[in-house]
């Protein structure tokens, strides 16, 4: 029998960030998803531009689900997809400004398949010294592509949603 691959759930929470979230949603068209169970969460927390038109338009583009939660915060749009929507093997909390690599879900993946019994795969931190300044001011994230979980400080969490104790 084939190996399955372990479905993932993506959750970004965003607030009046329409443009920028339609970035990262048109990134993330090219993430290769074959073989792989996936779903997107977007909790815009009461956003007063037009993101809910920007999700609109990837309805059919991509697996999501569009939650609006309207108490301020992050970790209330967070908790809310948290409660509310049904949660694949790995979730993955993404920032609304990030454009993921199109090998992004594969990695995640095979990072928890080599790590099996931890509830969030180690992170390898890249700093290009020649990029430092733009990334400090720069309001988009690109991930490197370099066979590990590669991210900035704080702009990516995975979990797996069941971790044996053993």
């Amino acid at each position: 029998m084939a190996d399955v691959a372990p479905g993932i759930t993506v959750l970004i929470a965003t607030y009046d960030r329409a443009a920028v979230l339609g970035q990262t949603l048109e990134a993330l068209t090219r993430v290769e998803r074959t073989g792989i169970d996936c779903s997107i969460v977007i909790t815009d927390n009461n956003s007063t531009d037009n993101t809910d038109e920007v999700v609109n338009k990837y309805l059919t583009q991509l697996p999501l689900c569009y939650l609006r939660e309207p108490r301020p915060g992050k970790s209330c749009a967070l908790n809310k997809a948290l409660r509310e929507c049904a949660l694949k093997e790995i979730v993955v909390f993404r920032d609304d400004d990030v454009t993921p690599a199109r090998n992004w879900f594969r990695e995640i993946v095979s990072s928890v398949k080599k790590w099996p019994g931890v509830g969030a795969p180690p992170k390898k931190k890249v700093l290009d010294k020649t990029k430092l300044i733009a990334i400090s001011r720069g309001s988009r994230y690109n991930h490197a592509t370099s066979g590990e979980l590669v991210a900035r400080a704080q702009s990516r969490r995975a979990a797996q949603r069941n971790v044996d104790p053993k």
